[in-house]
């Protein structure tokens, strides 16, 4: 048997896997005469975050998480128009896992209007799934993506890993899927390690990547079997050492959901103390999106005094608008600001975060009138 020993990766993509198995090339291997064994045992188990069980959404930062887990625990559904209208438009799954069926019933219209539906079942046994594609696609329209959650991250990264042995000229003796125990005199033939954490967290701030905060969470656990809620303790120890004032709510890592509890006040006690931390404070700095250059908030303060001088997470839930990080100026000390409003019309978003960066433009003046 070939095992494949998940570490709580959040990062873990398909090419990832397409790696290990051009080693396993490398090394002359052609044939396993078993089948592939998943060692899941670094996270308790494959699961929804906390909290999430609030909300039914069949959306990509639902997907479940666990220390084997690739592409984010979801596929896409690949679309284009065809060659005229009239015609079938072109669709597939990637990666062409076989536990994820498409039924394509799309067609090609004249213009460039996209207005295609798509329609996900799970299978009533196993962890399949029966993905229908239905409507239109203009002939001039541009291709477009739809990403959706798998339901079983284990299963799922398996059949991504068969593949590429298959793509590599691997046969696998035995086409199931077991759970199991590296053991103890196994010997490793491939690894792929993922990047520090100082670099993945960018992507969690930058691009607001709700899935790799939650996998980042457990993996703070100081031991395995890892869980949320020694993840959580060891972040409440934490707060605890920096004396953030007044009692805070941690359900889940992401935020997402009516979990988490922080008030600005926490919330610029924490930015402060982590600025004049130098052993995180550069990289938390460099992690944050800046305004209009990059992450969420690129189009935000663009043209401004303010441009690229406030760097700052931005964080929106149902009636719910954040923006928290930091305004400087050139050799100024930044000023750490957190903004936090909610209770608001869906119709007042916008004007939310106007208000924001109107506040985030200010502090970024005063930071640079500063003697």
């Amino acid at each position: 048997d070939l095992y494949l020993r998940g570490g709580g990766d959040p990062s873990l993509i398909t090419a990832d896997l397409y790696q290990l198995a051009s080693d396993l090339r490398a090394l002359g291997v052609t044939r396993i005469t078993g089948g592939i064994v998943l060692d899941t045992r670094h996270f308790d188990r494959d699961e929804l975050p906390p909290g999430f069980d609030q909300k039914q959404e069949l959306v990509a930062y639902r997907a479940p998480g666990g220390a084997l887990s690739v592409n984010f625990g979801t596929y896409v559904v690949l679309t284009r128009p065809g060659v005229k209208a009239g015609e079938a438009a072109h669709a597939a799954v990637d990666p062409p896992v076989p536990s994820i069926t498409l039924d394509n019933k799309a067609t090609t219209e004249a213009g460039g209007r996209t207005r295609l539906r798509v329609a996900v079942e799970p299978e009533a046994k196993g962890h399949g799934l029966k993905v229908a594609l239905t409507g239109t696609i203009g002939i001039d329209a541009e291709p477009a993506e739809y990403r959706y959650p798998v339901t079983s991250p284990a299963d799922y990264s398996a059949e991504v890993f068969a593949l590429m042995l298959r793509q590599r000229g691997i046969k696998l003796g035995k086409s199931s899927v077991t759970i199991g125990a590296t053991p103890e005199d196994a010997r490793r033939l491939a690894i792929v390690r993922s990047q520090p954490l100082s670099v993945l967290v960018r992507s969690v701030n930058k691009l607001s990547n709700n899935y790799m905060a939650e996998h980042i969470l457990k993996t703070l656990a100081p031991e395995p079997p890892q869980t949320y809620v020694a993840g959580l303790a060891r972040v409440e120890a934490w707060l605890k050492e920096i004396e953030l004032p007044g009692e805070i709510r941690l359900g889940n890592g992401s935020g997402l959901y009516d979990t988490n509890r922080i008030s600005p006040v926490q919330f610029t006690h924490l930015l402060a103390r982590v600025h004049r931390d130098f052993r995180i404070a550069g990289d938390f700095m460099a992690s944050l999106p800046i305004a209009g250059a990059d992450g969420t908030m690129r189009s935000r303060l663009q043209d401004t005094g303010a441009e690229r001088f406030v760097r700052a997470k931005t964080g929106t839930l149902d009636q719910v608008s954040a923006l928290s990080g930091y305004a400087g100026a050139l050799g100024k000390s930044p000023i750490a600001f957190s903004i936090l409003i909610s209770g608001f019309a869906k119709s007042k978003a916008s004007l939310a975060r106007q208000t924001q960066d109107q506040i985030a433009a200010l502090l970024a003046a005063e930071a640079a009138a500063r003697p």
